[in-house]
Formats: C-alpha cells, sequence, structure tokens
C-alpha cells in the first residue's frame, strides 16, 4: 500500500494474569482466538497493508513466543526486544525499550487487540504524515483508555482511565483500540517523553498516560473504526465476548 508505514512495534511483554489457566504456559499473545494465535492473526493484518517488520516487545515466556515465530511470520521479518522488567513495568516501559523504531514512525498495537479485517487497512490510509489512533464510538459498557476528540478536527483533547464505566453513548468519547499509526514527527516526541518518565522511574504506568500529558503540544487524532468489530482480550470472559462477536 503506497504512502503507508512499513513497520509496527507489538507490545507482548506482561504476564497476562487474568487469563489463566490459558497463559500458564505462554504469553497473551499467543492465547488461540478463533484456532489462531492473537499475535499471529494481527501479523497476518499487517501484511495486507505491506508492512515489512515487525518488532515485539517481549516478556513473559518470551522463549515460547520465539519459537512459534522465529524470524519471519507471514512474510514478514520479526525482531525481539526482551523486556526484562515486564512484572515491574508497564507497557510505556515496553514501548520505550522500543524506541528506536518508534522514533521511525509506525503502527504500535498492544499485544492483546484482536480486530476485524478493515481496521488496520481503513489507518493504514491515513498516510504517515500524522498521528491516528483508533477508536470506537465508547457507550460506557468497557473500562480502560477513553478517549475526547474535538469535533472540528477530530483531535484528541483528553484522555482517561475509566474504572467505573457507566452504560450510555458518552458524546464525542471514544475507546481506544490499543491500535495507533504514529508519524515520525510524533514518534521521535513521544521517544523524549517516554525518556522523561523512565529518567525519575516512573516506568509502571500505561503508554496512553505518556500522551495524555502531551496532548496541547502535539496532535493526534481520533481514527474512527466505526462497527467494525474489535476487542481487547484481557480475562476469560473477555475472550468469550470476542470471539461472539466475530462470529
Amino acid at each position: 500500500m503506497a504512502n503507508s508505514h512499513t513497520s509496527a512495534i507489538i507490545l507482548a511483554a506482561g504476564l497476562g494474569n487474568r487469563l489463566r489457566p490459558f497463559t500458564d504456559d505462554r504469553p497473551k499473545c499467543l492465547v488461540n482466538f478463533l484456532g489462531k494465535p492473537i499475535i499471529i492473526r494481527m501479523i497476518e493484518q499487517l501484511s495486507s497493508v505491506c508492512v515489512e517488520e515487525v518488532t515485539i516487545v517481549c516478556g513473559y515466556c518470551s522463549d515460547v513466543l520465539r519459537k512459534e515465530l522465529g524470524s519471519k511470520t507471514c512474510g514478514i521479518r520479526v525482531k525481539y526486544i526482551e523486556n526484562e522488567k515486564y512484572a515491574e513495568s508497564n507497557s510505556m516501559y515496553s514501548l520505550w525499550m522500543a524506541r528506536e523504531q518508534l522514533a521511525r514512525g509506525g503502527f504500535v498495537i498492544e499485544g492483546d487487540a484482536v480486530c476485524g479485517p478493515r481496521l488496520i487497512p481503513g489507518l493504514a490510509q491515513r498516510g504517515v504524515n500524522q498521528a491516528f489512533w483508533a477508536g470506537q464510538g465508547y457507550r460506557g459498557e468497557l473500562d480502560g483508555c477513553v478517549l475526547t476528540r474535538r469535533v472540528e478536527d477530530n483531535r484528541i483533547t483528553k484522555q482517561e482511565i475509566v474504572k467505573n464505566p457507566v452504560p450510555g453513548k458518552k458524546q464525542n468519547q471514544y475507546k481506544s483500540t490499543g491500535i495507533l499509526s504514529l508519524s515520525s514527527d510524533y514518534g521521535t516526541s513521544f521517544t523524549k517523553w517516554l525518556d522523561d518518565d523512565v529518567a525519575i522511574g516512573n516506568i509502571n504506568i500505561y503508554y496512553d498516560l505518556v500522551i495524555a500529558k502531551h496532548l496541547e503540544e502535539k496532535p493526534i487524532y481520533i481514527h474512527d473504526i466505526g462497527a467494525e468489530p474489535w476487542f481487547e482480550i484481557d480475562t476469560i470472559d473477555d475472550l468469550a465476548i470476542a470471539e461472539s462477536r466475530f462470529h
């Protein structure tokens, strides 16, 4: 696909405790979803938009992941970065470890995200010169990262972590899918922001919260995925709900 990113970072270092016993012997990204490991499903979708290289930040059961994927999967080169602090850090630290790749721009994807076949191509069509965060209109049914957009240009003006969701459609709010497309300009700035937090030992937070501190400094826009199926699989219940939505 012309004028689209050719690289992606997948964050897959976490313990996946809430998915036990499925994660007793494998990382969460290798749990089967509709008969296929979550991460292989995502790499297949990245291959459809001409991504050539994926960098996986791994940690828990990384040996199992390396053996499963090797150095090439679905025609895409696979590189690994080991987050040895996976048990005491969070997604911002994993992303900081991939800062070299981040500074070049590309897709950033959480390793527990599953999506329908049109999400990645739609995001890829946005090109490489701006930063986009894929989101779905928020109806208060899920906890986690929620984004508020400015109506006139879709720029994200607020990010919050919702822990006690209240059902009902929220005006101009979107649930994060954990899938972003970042320009090299944005990626370079993001790298510096991560550097600042790591320097003060603030490594056990979501990368979402790092972005939130800089929303006025650098624009990032909502990519509305509409009704395209998507889910973040954290628990056994999530896995069952997600599989029901994709049938």
